[in-house]
């Protein structure tokens, strides 16, 4: 009974070891979305920005 007491307090100590190490690794490395989500935006800003720079044809619904 001892035994298993104490393998199963060793289990607890290593997931959180793990936990802990890989909170670490997280906060230590540099967010790489932000310039992908920058560059996004500004291509859909662009993307808005030609449909309503142009001229607009005529519609039929308008004319």
């Amino acid at each position: 009974m001892a035994a298993a007491m104490s393998m199963a307090k060793v289990a607890l100590l290593l997931v959180l070891l793990i936990q802990i190490v890989n909170v670490l690794t997280v906060t230590a490395r540099p967010f790489k979305g932000a310039g992908l989500l920058d560059d996004g935006i500004q291509m859909v800003v662009d993307m808005l920005g030609d449909k309503k720079s142009g001229s607009n044809p005529p519609s039929h619904c308008c004319n």
